[in-house]
């Protein structure tokens, strides 16, 4: 999606920031589990499938992306593909009946250290405040698999998602949250500190030159030579 091609997302925890090409190596590696395909529904690419997916879910307006980095490492380390530890993801859906915007909800900490700890929690309740408050999205859905007892715990105890529907035939619970007062707030309290900032994709889909970082407590896009990018928004 080119709404967020520009931007990063940061909570305590995590950056989130725009799936690009310098990141498709890592993720296509990932996706050659099998724990992460069974609790994805995915089927394995090739590595060239992978980069062409990535290219046309950037440019696709139903579909939007961000790879989670630990913000720990990243500062440590200063290289997004050495802090990479998965993905969240929205995919809009139809309009409801009553003219509302829906989108489904995926989170996958692909890094088995990097789970257990609330990075999970702070990357849907960021992504699900960026798709209330930027994209104007007003339901959310999540389809689990029955095996994936933990994913139904975030959703139901934590997000405040409720059962809607299951398949027993795909093995799947549908869970769904509608924006209200006191939904939102209970996402703020999840995230944390969390700011909307500035991105600046100057290497477009190529490599991961300019960085989302506050290595120097500004809230500002640092590009590695310490040069700012501009502001950011606190919500």
């Amino acid at each position: 999606m080119k709404t967020n091609a520009g931007t990063c997302l940061q909570t305590p925890l995590l950056l989130l920031v725009p799936y690009r090409r310098c990141h498709v190596s890592r993720y296509h590696a990932w996706m050659q589990s099998a724990e992460l395909q069974q609790l994805t529904a995915s089927e394995p690419l090739t590595l060239a499938d992978e980069y062409a997916m990535q290219l046309s879910w950037r440019r696709d307006p139903d579909k939007c992306t961000f790879i989670l980095l630990d913000r720990a490492r990243h500062e440590q380390t200063g290289s997004e593909e050495e802090s990479m530890i998965g993905d969240v993801n929205l995919f809009v859906l139809p309009s409801d009946e009553d003219g509302g915007d829906a989108a489904e909800l995926e989170v996958m900490l692909a890094e088995k250290w990097a789970r257990g700890a609330g990075r999970g929690r702070q990357a849907a309740a960021a992504m699900l405040r960026y798709g209330a408050q930027v994209l104007q999205l007003t339901r959310f859905q999540a389809k689990i698999g029955y095996d994936n007892a933990a994913s139904r715990h975030l959703f139901s105890q934590h997000l405040g998602f409720s059962e809607s529907s299951r398949s027993d035939v795909f093995r799947e619970v549908t869970m769904e949250a509608r924006v209200a007062p006191d939904w939102m707030a209970r996402l703020e309290r999840l995230s944390g500190e969390y700011r909307v900032l500035p991105w600046s994709d100057e290497g477009g889909d190529g490599g991961c030159g300019i960085s989302c970082a506050d290595r120097d407590t500004r809230d500002q896009c640092v590009r590695p030579d310490g040069s700012a990018a501009g502001g950011g928004t606190q919500w």
